[in-house]
């Protein structure tokens, strides 16, 4: 792997580390029941807004104008633009605050059905709320550091906002502990904790103010930006946000939908998407998030070289400069899938030992490891999609195509919601009592079968998920479409040598299914001998790398040794850079 890869991997598998430890601190304090609902509604938000703003989306978006412009322009342009945006980011969180019980109804509408948790959320939602402004400051500093492609402070910047957050938890700890946890003890753990994002999103901006000599000696030379280019990009944001927004909107819909259902799906959603974060940041956002600045170096020096006007397609310098963005997304896109699919089958086959090894403690009762194991094996099918769409996303931003993820989103997200409100309408309508055969038609009522409402109400806490996981693959497939169109429009011939090879895909599938075997037999092995889940993990996790391993050394040896290659390599030429 390049060096700037390895350093994303490496700051995003010490934030999920540090995560974990935050959010069993979570579990430990507040368990799966109506504190924990309230918590999870409150954060839902604040969270979307890191994920948007603080780890990757915003400053993919931003980068990418910045990455444009002359090296000397690039630090000025991030901020200029982000003062613009925090302006308003402080109206927002101050409206959002008056109106705190109507922003959590609208992320979580099933609360309306228990108004002391939605009261609760509330006010945990005014607490966290002002955590919107320093995450957009942050991203204004990580997009100036990601153009200039210097990636440690940002990759250990969401560890310092998960270690800041872990000492409010630990904290809460100390105050209840002794007394055992009452209600009220949970409502001020929880107070505790809302405090703790807020911090941990101060520690994330101020982290990232300490920026490099080479970035801060550029101040002298960059201290006006041209208001248009300031407004060329503030226009393409929004866009570039939604269009790259799918997978964490497709959390919040999936969110939305768990709040019809009875106490501790809300929570468990919340705990299922915490560990799904592990292998999305380590094995997918981080190779996405490096790819994206060399595809807009790579762009920006063919438009410099008045290669763009030269749409040959006889191997002229436009066709040239087309073929090597096609060969980066190709091998980040070959990487992306190689890493992700097994993952996504190991986390179904140990979802059971590893919540309960991460949450299964204090408050968090047996009932919440199986509701949160549950939500989890559904989120892993997503996971080869989520992460794929990443290096799709920086590709089309390298290109200026904001309209093809923004089209995919749009359609992504209404699947999500479709699928889930078709699925969980015999449960939602169920848990409202009588009211609901008021409000449905006879022959509406008729037309749901007993045995299918029974069916999908023993297993409501899977549709949601599983809503997110198709939509994602939907999302992905349409970038992935997309961005073949636009290579092929620009380039003036066939775009299709960034898609990975269908021997590859079939060893690495195959490769899957075996993990997801060996670990999943494992797994029951160990439980029926009653082995602890430490213990569990401890030998599937290994086992299931080694049969991965294995398939594709003897099924394709070139696969293998290729990936290895991939792996070890650290840095290559950039692009548009001779060796």
């Amino acid at each position: 792997m390049r060096r700037d890869e390895v350093t994303l991997i490496a700051g995003a598998m010490l934030s999920r580390l540090t995560g974990f430890a935050r959010d069993a601190a979570f579990a430990w304090l507040l368990g799966g029941g109506a504190t924990a609902d309230a918590l999870a509604a409150a954060l839902r938000l604040p969270f979307l807004a890191r994920r948007l703003f603080g780890e990757g989306t915003l400053s993919l978006t931003l980068a990418t104008a910045c990455g444009r412009q002359a090296k000397a322009a690039r630090a000025a342009l991030a901020r200029a633009v982000t003062r613009r945006l925090a302006g308003g980011v402080c109206l927002v969180t101050l409206i959002v605050m008056v109106f705190a019980p109507r922003i959590v109804a609208l992320f979580a509408p099933g609360l309306g059905e228990r108004p002391e948790v939605l009261d609760q959320a509330a006010t945990l939602f005014r607490i966290t709320a002002p955590y919107l402004i320093f995450v957009t400051l942050a991203a204004g500093r990580m997009a100036a550091l990601h153009s200039r492609q210097r990636f440690l402070l940002p990759a250990l910047a969401p560890a310092a906002f998960n270690v800041v957050t872990l000492a409010f938890a630990g904290a809460g700890c100390l105050l209840v502990a002794s007394s055992g946890m009452s209600e009220g003890d949970a409502g001020l753990a929880a107070c505790w904790l809302a405090g703790g994002v807020l911090a941990g999103g101060v520690c994330q901006w101020l982290m990232q103010r300490a920026e490099p000599e080479r970035l801060a000696s550029d101040r002298a030379g960059c201290a006006r930006v041209d208001p248009a280019v300031v407004r060329a990009v503030l226009g393409r944001i929004p866009v570039g946000i939604f269009g790259a927004a799918m997978p964490q909107l497709a959390f919040v819909a999936a969110a939305g939908l768990a709040s019809f259902l009875p106490g501790g799906h809300l929570a468990a959603l919340f705990y299922a998407e915490r560990l799904l974060e592990f292998p999305l940041g380590v094995l997918g956002a981080a190779v996405g998030m490096a790819a994206a600045p060399r595809l807009t170096e790579l762009i920006r020096r063919e438009e410099e070289g008045g290669q763009a006007s030269a749409p040959d397609g006889t191997g002229g310098p436009a066709a040239q400069g087309h073929a090597a963005l096609g060969r980066e997304v190709r091998r980040a896109v070959s990487l992306t899938l190689a890493l992700n699919l097994p993952a996504a089958a190991g986390l179904m086959a140990v979802c059971d030992p590893l919540v309960a090894f991460v949450f299964g403690r204090g408050a968090f009762s047996a009932e919440a490891v199986d509701m949160t194991a549950l939500a989890l094996c559904a989120y892993a099918p997503g996971l080869p999609a989520y992460a794929l769409s990443r290096p799709l996303l920086a590709a089309c931003h390298a290109l200026e195509d904001t309209a093809t993820p923004a089209r995919a989103t749009a359609t992504g997200l209404g699947v999500v919601l479709a699928i889930g409100l078709v699925l969980l309408f015999p449960a939602i309508f169920g848990q409202m009592g009588d009211r609901a055969g008021e409000c449905l038609p006879q022959a509406v009522q008729a037309a749901i079968p007993s045995t299918l409402a029974d069916v999908v109400r023993a297993n409501a806490a899977l549709v949601p998920p599983l809503a997110v996981s198709f939509g994602v693959w939907i999302y992905a497939i349409l970038l992935w479409r997309g961005l073949t169109r636009t290579l092929r429009a620009s380039s003036g011939k066939d775009a299709h040598g960034f898609a990975p090879a269908v021997a590859a895909l079939f060893w690495e599938g195959t490769g899957a299914v075996c993990v997801f075997g060996a670990a999943w037999g494992l797994a029951r092995l160990c439980a029926d001998r009653g082995w602890s889940p430490a213990s569990t993990l401890c030998l599937g996790v290994p086992a299931g790398m080694a049969v991965y391993a294995a398939i594709l050394f003897f099924g394709n040896r070139a696969l293998f040794v290729g990936l290895l290659s991939d792996i070890r390599e650290k840095r290559r030429p950039r692009p548009g850079v001779s060796s």
